[in-house]
């Protein structure tokens, strides 16, 4: 089911940037309301953290301050720098986080269903994606296992 929404130029410029020099740790994304100049619905940039932000925190701490910048009633794409570590080695996966949370509007949740796939035909390079609707499903342990 496709909804017509577009991914804007802005989220693929800031997507190859994430991957390329490594300053973001997440892109939050949303989907715009179309507007009365007939403008079309279309996938933005909500906020941006940098590494810098959370460069100095342990993984964990790191991934739950990530994860509290999300809204119960808000769905969001989310282009994560998933940081963990093991055997003493310290690795960054790029994922995406589809957030559509129980609380949500049904209509938004069709509509962010329905625009999955414009966000991942448009941002080619992450190593896995993540459907979620409670907080539980993204835990650090949770995505932790899936990049083992």
């Amino acid at each position: 089911m496709s909804t017509g929404v577009t991914v804007g130029d802005d989220v693929i410029a800031k997507f190859n940037g994430m991957k390329l020099r490594k300053q973001e740790a997440a892109i939050y994304l949303y989907i715009s309301e179309k507007g009365d100049k007939g403008e079309k619905e279309e996938i933005k940039v909500d906020q941006v953290v940098t590494q810098a932000e959370v460069d100095q925190s342990s993984p964990e701490v790191y991934h739950n301050y990530l994860k509290s910048l999300l809204s119960n009633k808000e769905p969001r794409f989310v282009l994560w720098d998933f940081v963990y570590e093991d055997e003493g080695m310290r690795y960054n996966k790029l994922c995406l986080v589809r957030w559509v949370p129980e609380e949500a509007a049904v209509k938004k949740k069709m509509l962010y269903a329905g625009s999955k796939a414009a966000v991942t035909n448009a941002l080619v390079g992450f190593a896995k994606e993540v459907q979620a609707t409670s907080i539980d499903e993204i835990s650090f342990d949770s995505l932790r296992a899936l990049f083992k």
